[in-house]
């Protein structure tokens, strides 16, 4: 099991539509938009800064490709974790599943980690 870091520069493609999502990323550094093609058009409808967590999530949690684009918008650093790691995190370590259960709480409610920390 590992996460590593990954550099990205302005205006790389993180994810491609048509894929699966592989990833669940943290922002160090940078900013990432989420980008869908719609008629011939880019249509961002979402970003994420600094220090937050983002992925495909559906796409990641269900293994399945994803329509979404992701890309970096500034020269951005990741912290990056496969999907089997993480799985591997869930079931080895308590403290792993609760983690687990807190992100996905953040992911689907959209609220501030603040919220669940205490």
């Amino acid at each position: 099991m590992n996460s590593k870091t990954h550099a990205f520069k302005k205006n790389t493609l993180i994810t491609r539509s048509g894929a699966a999502e592989d990833y669940l990323s943290f922002i160090e550094t940078g900013i990432v938009r989420f980008w869908i093609e719609a008629a011939d058009k880019e249509i961002t409808f979402d970003f994420a800064f600094e220090k937050s967590f983002f992925s495909a999530h559906l796409s990641f949690f269900i293994r399945e490709s994803t329509d979404w684009n992701i890309q970096s918008v500034a020269p951005t650093v990741l912290w990056r974790i496969s999907c089997t790691d993480l799985q591997l995190i869930y079931q080895q370590a308590q403290v792993g599943d609760k983690l687990g259960r807190l992100a996905a709480r953040i992911y689907l409610f959209r609220l501030p980690e603040e919220k669940f920390l205490f």
